[in-house]
């Protein structure tokens, strides 16, 4: 994981992934967020809102709803985009952010991350498909 943090690759990380790993130090540095064990949860799968904030990635992709999990209470960089968030008690909670992250030899790495994506219903969204596409022409666009 190191490695991968001190080169210029990009990554794109999906839902669970910020669960794993919870040890590892580079992880939070690498996607930007973790999850918090006795803090972070989800409410019960369902209907979310998700609203879309604004930049070039999501320019144009008006808010959504999905069947999903939403990840709430997760730890964040102060270095993420927010290029989508749910609201749940009164606070806003990001589920999609871009990270452009600092490598070796003065470098930049771009990072990608999805919370949403429990399962496949999650995907039947026109809005998160095409975010997800969005995500990846600017991960690859470096």
């Amino acid at each position: 994981m190191t490695r991968w943090l001190d080169s210029n690759r990009p990554l794109l990380v999906s839902h669970s992934s910020s669960r794993a790993f919870l040890t590892c130090r580079p992880g939070k540095k690498l996607w930007g967020g973790r999850w918090v064990r006795g803090t972070s949860m989800h409410p019960e799968y369902g209907p979310a809102s998700i609203a879309v904030k604004s930049g070039p990635i999501v320019q144009g992709i008006p808010n959504f709803e999905v069947m999903d999990e939403r990840y709430s209470y997760l730890r964040t960089s102060p270095c993420i985009r927010v290029r989508a968030h749910h609201n749940y008690e009164g606070q806003e909670h990001p589920v999609l952010w871009s990270l452009e992250r600092p490598s070796a030899g003065g470098r930049t790495g771009r990072t990608f991350y999805d919370a949403l994506g429990h399962d496949a219903a999650s995907y039947e969204s026109p809005e998160h498909r095409e975010l997800l596409l969005r995500a990846i022409d600017w991960l690859t666009a470096v």
